[in-house]
């Protein structure tokens, strides 16, 4: 059995709570949960906050079930906002290891509010704590978001949200601005042959080739599939041709070895290219001349620089 006293008199959450209010809340049930029991389920409303004594819950979005937003431990608390602000439970709160929990009513909540300064502290310390948790997350969400897994480039979320930004950067302090749009040869060939592992080895290999050739602050990204996009800020039509051959020249002499020491073919890259025009606002047409560009390469012969 768990002394519920004992344990709140070592919580940062309890400090300051007078004995009679300590034990007062001790005299609560306490709830126990079995491992993968739901303490509250999203779209569910709550009027408790739940103090962790012992065991370990889960933080689960419905859409990713498999991956814990959060873990609560021992000392931590669940429930606090969506019982403050009288709205629904927004995430699925489950138990990953037998659990004994303290449930604290709202009644006695707003009451300990009224009554001690220290409790007002600790919540605002706990309600910042999440607050904080949560930025964090977000922050790291929106860096997963942005770049592609695999080869470690931008991903075309990042492009869409980007292009037109950079485009009028440049066009408003009369800058040239060009698009490179570079795509493998024959790659679902190359899949096909040696495989997607030596596949996904070989695409990754070409992705940090082209990231070193082009200055530190021109983005490479990956559009989709084996097709990659290279944004240069500041070089015009002739510039970015020449780029464009450096790249292709240096993916051609590129060696790519397996994990067990087979080394693949050599691999070549077709690439099209457009310097945006000063009526063109919209990211989106210089991306599409350049992609038509590419595909000119490809009918005429692939391993080649097409432009616009």
């Amino acid at each position: 059995m768990i002394d519920v006293f004992a344990e709140m008199t070592r919580l940062p959450l309890f400090a300051g709570l007078s004995e009679v209010q300590r034990r007062e809340l001790a005299e609560q049930r306490l709830l126990y949960l079995d491992t993968g029991q739901i303490l509250k389920r999203r779209g569910e409303n709550n009027t408790q906050l739940f103090v962790l004594l012992s065991g370990s819950l889960q933080v689960l979005l419905a859409s990713r079930p498999e991956s814990p937003l959060n873990i609560i431990e021992p000392g931590q608390c669940v429930g606090e906002v969506s019982m403050i602000d009288g709205r629904s439970v927004t995430i699925d709160v489950v138990a990953d290891q037998p659990s004994c929990l303290l449930p604290i009513a709202q009644k006695t909540f707003w009451t300990l509010m009224h009554d001690s300064p220290s409790w007002c502290c600790q919540i605002v310390k706990l309600l910042a704590a999440r607050l904080r948790n949560s930025n964090d997350m977000l922050h790291q969400y929106e860096q997963h978001a942005s770049f592609d897994l695999l080869t470690g480039l931008f991903n075309r979320r990042w492009l869409m949200g980007n292009l037109t930004r950079l485009l009028t950067r440049c066009q408003l302090s009369g800058q040239p601005f060009t698009v490179l749009m570079v795509d493998i040869d024959h790659f679902k060939r190359f899949n096909d042959t040696f495989g997607h592992p030596a596949g996904d080895q070989a695409l990754s290999a070409v992705a940090t080739c082209l990231k070193d050739q082009v200055r530190p602050d021109d983005p490479v990204v990956r559009y989709g599939g084996e097709e990659m996009t290279i944004l240069l800020s500041d070089l015009d039509r002739e510039q970015g041709y020449q780029t464009a051959e450096r790249l292709r020249r240096a993916v051609a002499g590129l060696t790519v070895q397996l994990e067990q020491g087979q080394q693949l073919p050599p691999l070549t890259v077709s690439v099209g290219g457009a310097q945006a025009q000063k009526d063109e606002v919209n990211g989106d047409r210089v991306l599409a001349r350049a992609d038509a560009a590419l595909y000119r390469a490809k009918r005429q012969g692939r391993n080649q620089v097409v432009f616009d």
